[in-house]
């Protein structure tokens, strides 16, 4: 990946009249620290700006008379301690204390997608062990089992929602009675 510029994937506008002139700012290379986003992802922390504060940098300005927006956040995605990437979000108005309700939302985003990559390298894990792994319920019935689990017992789809204590009037047929 190139780190030095902060590409436009998606975006969404008001009306036609803003996308077209939206897209023709060379918005889509920012370089770090240029505008709300750059500024969100050279610092790593969200960034809100006020016309009503009256500072309007230079190179920004061509930016904000195109979009005639009065305010504005960028919200940097962090994973891992790296900005993976930054929303912002523009509005004609001003925009009070939302800036809390966007730090929540950066925080649980980074939380979702730390949860999300520990949840995928479990799945590898669990679904290539060479040992015998199965995961039960409160009720010690079989939820999940691995390759090597349904390679020892019995098909997995047979064994699914079965108790771990099998009667002999429960055990599946071709089940061997000592199994467990």
């Amino acid at each position: 990946l190139n780190h030095s510029k902060l590409n436009l994937h998606a975006n969404w506008f008001a009306d036609e009249s803003v996308a077209l002139d939206f897209t023709g700012l060379a918005f889509q290379d920012l370089k770090i620290g240029e505008f709300l986003p750059g500024m969100a992802w050279a610092t790593q922390r969200i960034q809100e700006w006020d016309l009503s504060n009256g500072f309007i940098p230079s190179t920004e300005k061509r930016i904000i008379d195109k979009l005639d927006c009065r305010s504005g956040v960028a919200l940097p995605i962090l994973f891992r301690g790296q900005v993976i990437a930054v929303s912002a979000f523009t509005q004609q108005k001003n925009i009070y204390r939302t800036i809390q309700i966007f730090d929540n939302v950066s925080r649980q985003i980074g939380v979702d997608l730390s949860r999300r990559k520990a949840e995928d390298e479990l799945n590898i894990f669990f679904n290539s062990s060479p040992d015998f792994l199965c995961m039960l319920d409160a009720d010690f019935c079989f939820t999940r089992l691995n390759k090597v689990a349904t390679e020892w017992l019995y098909k997995g789809e047979v064994l699914l929602a079965t108790s771990l204590f099998l009667s002999n009037t429960t055990r599946p047929s071709g089940v061997a009675k000592n199994t467990f």
